[in-house]
């Protein structure tokens, strides 16, 4: 008998599964970053999404990850200006964990121009 753990991986090892996968757990980490950051400022889903000017059940898909596309780049702005915050965008290497990062390598080819910006 299989366990999960075995067919997930032997799952994972289809590309197309592996992709899909990579996406829905980025989602989510994205999901918990934005509900982290409406705890933050004390507010409920409902008056973040008036303040948005959007729907509460996108913001309610978002938090939870949901979805196969995820938010728009628009709906990010919006959800993050209504909580008087920037949006920051950043590349960094994918093959090193978060807590592996320094510095140096959030910065590539020219330490002038990071690749990182906010909006």
């Amino acid at each position: 008998m299989a366990t999960y753990r075995k067919l997930r991986d032997k799952l994972l090892e289809r590309p197309a599964v592996r992709q899909a996968y990579d996406v829905q757990r980025e989602l989510g980490r994205l999901g918990g970053l934005f509900e982290r950051a409406r705890r933050t400022v004390k507010l409920r889903q409902v008056d973040l999404a008036a303040a948005a000017n959007i729907a509460q059940s996108e913001i309610s898909r978002m938090e939870a990850g949901l979805g196969d596309r995820g938010p728009t780049f628009d709906t990010l702005l919006r959800i993050a200006h209504a909580q008087n915050m920037k949006l920051m965008v950043e590349l960094v290497p994918a093959d090193k964990a978060e807590d592996e990062l320094e510095t140096t390598d959030r910065w590539a080819l020219d330490e002038d121009r990071p690749l990182r910006e906010a909006f």
